[in-house]
């Protein structure tokens, strides 16, 4: 890392880092709590946190919309039924005379039924559309990364802390199957394949490295398992390191 160090605070907001990052030309930034590095923030975090919030930020939009046009039409019927036949009328007891318009018809609701199933395909669609766009930014992403050595011992840090806590393993990266080269199928392997760290490409793969060169050699294991499976193939996968027996 080349000095001065371009450090940010731990309440710093996503645009303000991003801002750093550009105008510094520069991948991660060491996060500072009361002067020591808690942590580091890097292009691919700031890609999965945002496109997140867009997915979100999107489908809530869209859901307000579709139920605000639910809820006006029914409005609007009442109102029309009012108008048909005033307070004053029905406590006089006189006769009401039914409209078609007086009363939603159960057509109108199935039609209702229809454009939200029709709404939840199209939001299905989108989050799926947005998701692969996601995945492959972070391929991209990773592809490019490198472990610098400050990192590398800031997660040694950290999995020391979780051995300290009772846990048995540290999941040192999460990242999309399709970094792997055979789009993460040796690790889904019933009987997982004994070649899937030759499928590790980009940061996965230094990973894979640093452990093989520094902690295997100290009794350190190291596993990978898919994580999730959206629409039924592998999503994301983690690689861990391991100590427990």
């Amino acid at each position: 890392m080349s000095a001065p160090v371009i450090t940010v605070g731990e309440t710093a907001e996503e645009q303000e880092i991003a801002g750093l990052l550009t105008a510094h030309r520069i991948k991660r930034v060491p996060v500072l709590h009361n002067g020591k590095v808690v942590g580091i923030v890097s292009r691919a975090d700031l890609i999965r946190a945002m496109a997140s919030k867009d997915s979100r930020q999107a489908t809530d939009s869209r859901q307000r919309g579709l139920f605000g046009r639910m809820f006006d039409r029914l409005d609007q019927r009442f109102a029309e039924s009012q108008r048909e036949h005033p307070a004053g009328e029905r406590a006089a007891g006189k006769p009401q005379t039914r409209t078609a318009d007086a009363e939603p018809e159960a057509k109108e609701f199935r039609t209702l039924v229809t454009e939200f199933e029709k709404q939840q395909a199209y939001e299905h669609d989108e989050q799926r559309r947005a998701a692969a766009k996601h995945r492959e930014e972070a391929v991209e992403q990773l592809m490019d990364e490198h472990i610098s050595s400050e990192r590398w011992r800031s997660i040694m840090r950290e999995a020391h802390e979780a051995a300290a806590k009772g846990e048995k393993q540290y999941m040192l990266l999460r990242f999309p199957a399709s970094l792997c080269s055979d789009q993460g199928r040796s690790i889904n392997a019933l009987n997982q394949s004994p070649d899937w760290p030759k499928t590790l490409r980009g940061e996965a793969a230094e990973f894979y490295q640093y452990w093989k060169r520094d902690l295997q050699p100290r009794g350190f294991r190291l596993g990978a398992w898919v994580l999730d499976f959206p629409d039924g193939i592998p999503g994301d996968i983690g690689l861990f390191l391991m100590w427990g027996d």
